[in-house]
C-alpha cells in the first residue's frame, strides 16, 4: 500500500467489506482519494470523494451517456447491496466511494498535438457533446457549476 498507511488501510477495509475484493493499493493524483486497486488479473480505481458539492451521482450518469454512445470509459462495479455509489464515512467524514474499472492510456501531454490528432479532438469533443446533449435538462444534478466552470470567470 502506498499513501497513508491509515488511509490505505480504511480503503481496504471498505473494498473487502463492500465489495468482497482485495489487493494492493496504491495512491492516485486527483481532487478526490483515489486508489489504483491492483488484483490478481484485473486493475480497478477506488474513488473517495468527501467534498459535499460533488456528484457522483451526475458523473455516473454522463459515463452512461458516453458508454451509451460507444466511448472507452471506466464502469462502476456495484457494491455487494447493488449500490453504485456506497454512502458511508471515511477518516471521520461522510463520503461517497465508487469502485471502477481501470482504462489504460497515455496523457495527453505524453502524446503531442499535431494536426490529426488535433482534428480526431475535435470531432471526439462533438461526437461527446452530441452524447450529453440534454443531460442538462434531464439530470436533477446537471444544473451545477465548478470552481473551474470557465463561463464563469
Amino acid at each position: 500500500m502506498s499513501g497513508s498507511d491509515a488511509t490505505a488501510s480504511e480503503a481496504m477495509s471498505l473494498l473487502r467489506t463492500h465489495w468482497g475484493i482485495e489487493g494492493t493499493l496504491t495512491r492516485l493524483p486527483g481532487e478526490n482519494i483515489n486508489f489504483l486497486v491492483d488484483s490478481p488479473g484485473t486493475r480497478r480505481v477506488l474513488k473517495i470523494t468527501t467534498d459535499q458539492e460533488s456528484c457522483p451521482g451526475l458523473e455516473e450518469a454522463v459515463l452512461e451517456r458516453l458508454h451509451q454512445a460507444g466511448f472507452p470509459v471506466p464502469g462502476s462495479f456495484p457494491t455487494r447491496s447493488g449500490d453504485h455509489v456506497l454512502q458511508t464515512d471515511f477518516e471521520s467524514l461522510p463520503a461517497r466511494i465508487r469502485l471502477q474499472s481501470f482504462l489504460t492510456g497515455r496523457q495527453w501531454r505524453e502524446v503531442g498535438a499535431g494536426s490529426s490528432l488535433l482534428s480526431d479532438l475535435g470531432r471526439t469533443l462533438a461526437r461527446i457533446h452530441a452524447a450529453l446533449d440534454d443531460l442538462v435538462d434531464t439530470h436533477p444534478e446537471a444544473g451545477r457549476t465548478h470552481r473551474w466552470d470557465l463561463a464563469r470567470v
